[in-house]
């Protein structure tokens, strides 16, 4: 087994997953780390436990905790707004990554806070527009290397077309990048947050992209080692002799 089936398996995992709603495999693993870690680097302040507890029962426990005695529900809104936005790009994972997708990826978002409103309420701005136009005209084969994802992270979140939601939809971004290009996906983990703003300060002020590229490797190899047991057979897996060395190779040589 090398790298292109694993993906392959997430993949059809993620989307049969996704359509039946099966939350004990890599979709409900995938959907309950985006949304803790992505939401929590942006201050959330749900645990990960109230979180898988979103996603599985649709039930908030209530944790004792004397610095923290009032839930916002700006929180849990946060979450399943992460939940319908990551949703969204599975049901469309087909299609090609244009400023429409992108967008959409955004009010899918946005819809979790308010019930109705005027679309143009939430339109990017002219200037915003021809910005990600730029960006997506310079990257808009499917098929992307590594480094080109990378690079294309770097310049949406120096646009910044989403303010205080860029971060989060640009994360998002490079995980469908990664399956549409038979990458290993990836999650940054809030514990990593002070390395990730680290790299990416250095890759956009000396357009050096080495040290966040192996930073992102390193995530690869998190998330592998976290799905691997979900999308490979037990047998397979006990063939392999040394696990760690396996997830090494298959991010960094195969």
């Amino acid at each position: 087994m090398n790298s292109v089936d694993i993906i392959n398996e997430i993949k059809k995992r993620l989307l049969i997953e996704c359509r039946i709603f099966d939350k004990s495999g890599v979709y409900g693993y995938t959907q309950t780390s985006l949304a803790f870690n992505y939401n929590s680097v942006e201050d959330n302040k749900l645990t990960r436990y109230q979180v898988i507890s979103i996603f599985e029962n649709g039930i908030l426990p209530i944790e004792n905790n004397e610095n923290n005695k009032y839930m916002d529900v700006k929180d849990i809104e946060e979450i399943t707004a992460s939940f319908k936005m990551f949703k969204y790009l599975l049901n469309n994972i087909d299609r090609s990554l244009d400023i429409n997708f992108i967008y959409e990826m955004y009010m899918n978002f946005i819809e979790c806070f308010y019930d109705s409103f005027e679309n143009n309420q939430f339109s990017l701005s002219s200037k915003d527009k021809e910005n990600l136009e730029n960006i997506l005209n310079d990257y808009s084969d499917k098929k992307l290397n590594f480094e080109d994802i990378v690079k294309f992270h770097v310049l949406f979140l120096k646009a910044q077309p989403f303010y205080d939601l860029t971060m989060r939809i640009g994360k998002m971004i490079m995980f469908k990048q990664c399956l549409d290009s038979n990458i290993i996906p990836f999650i940054i983990r809030v514990e990593n947050k002070d390395k990730h703003m680290h790299y990416l300060y250095k890759a956009k002020n000396t357009n050096s992209l080495d040290d966040l590229i192996n930073f992102f490797k390193e995530e690869q190899e998190n998330y592998l080692n976290d799905v691997l047991d979900l999308v490979v057979d037990y047998d397979i897996l006990r063939s392999i002799k040394n696990r760690d060395k396996f997830i090494n190779y298959l991010v960094y040589y195969y």
